[in-house]
């Protein structure tokens, strides 16, 4: 293995990035506690929720079911459990269906590769426009 040589270009780089972090160190880092969270979800319960969740419901519905499920999601298993992505296209719905005036929402079935969900427009709102 070949180390740095003494006097080379990169030794003047190296100075200078060191220079540079110790004149402008970064905060320091607070780790934040996550809160309690309920239960962690099941393969049973994800599997149920994902066919509720395929199924057309009024906007308000479909949030506060995703939000009980997210609830119970902590950041580990949110980010690292594959079987909780319905669970991440849903939550994209529920806030979108939170923007926009809708009669309903629904997340695409498991057998669905494409599109992620459904959102039924108020026709009324569609019709001012």
């Amino acid at each position: 293995m070949i180390g740095p040589t003494k006097n080379s270009p990169r030794d003047a780089l190296d100075d200078w990035i060191g220079q540079a972090c110790e004149a402008d160190p970064l905060p320091s880092y607070m780790e934040q506690i996550e809160p309690e969270r309920g239960p962690a979800l099941t393969h049973a319960e994800c599997d149920a929720a994902r066919i509720a969740l395929a199924a057309w419901q009024v906007p308000r519905d479909f949030v506060a079911a995703t939000k009980a499920l997210s609830d119970r999601c902590n950041s580990e298993n949110w980010f690292n459990r594959p079987h909780l992505k319905f669970l991440h296209d849903a939550y994209v719905l529920a806030e979108f269906v939170g923007l926009m005036p809708v009669e309903g929402v629904r997340l695409a079935s498991s057998s669905e590769q494409w599109p992620d969900g459904y959102v039924n427009p108020e026709r009324e709102a569609w019709l001012k426009q």
